[in-house]
């Protein structure tokens, strides 16, 4: 399940930091705590909203909140996010948010509500350079086909 996948990456340590950067270093302000890790789902088909509402919040209901998925993103449907009851914007899951299923405006989309929540999320969001491959244990994938590119300009053979 999606949601069990995000809640395993928001908990990880945040230490795979790239380690020489040469001229590009730069240095964690004091008291550097590292930014929460985002984690959001994009659907391009679900079953109902409805449906998926009730079984997202069961789940979350049942896990810290500061692990669940932060926004849900249906193409063409709507989208779950968690919004502070004083608010109108997006916010990470955490403790004092209320989960809302939010139709998109008519004629509208997902895509606009989803660069804003990505804005006003990452905006002013600052880390070291982090290094993602330190948490591939099992590698990226494992080639299907290769072609080789041929000195004489063909596109070469698959191998």
């Amino acid at each position: 399940m999606d949601c069990e996948k995000i809640r395993k990456a928001k908990t990880l340590p945040k230490t795979a930091y790239q380690k020489n950067l040469g001229s590009q270093r730069r240095q964690a302000p004091e008291g550097f705590k590292p930014f929460p890790t985002v984690g959001m789902i994009f659907a391009f088909d679900s079953i109902s909203p409805e449906t998926l509402s009730t079984h997202f919040a069961e789940w979350c209901s049942e896990r810290d909140r500061s692990e669940c998925p932060d926004a849900i993103w249906l193409l063409g449907k709507g989208y779950f996010g968690w919004l502070s009851p004083d608010q109108e914007a997006l916010r990470p899951s955490l403790p004092g948010t209320n989960l809302h299923l939010v139709d998109p405006v008519p004629d509208g989309d997902v895509i606009y509500p989803l660069a804003a929540y990505m804005n006003a999320a990452f905006a002013s969001a600052w880390m070291p350079p982090f290094n993602l491959m330190d948490y591939a244990s099992s590698g990226l994938g494992v080639s299907r086909k290769c072609w080789v590119e041929e000195g004489n300009g063909d596109d070469g053979e698959a191998q």
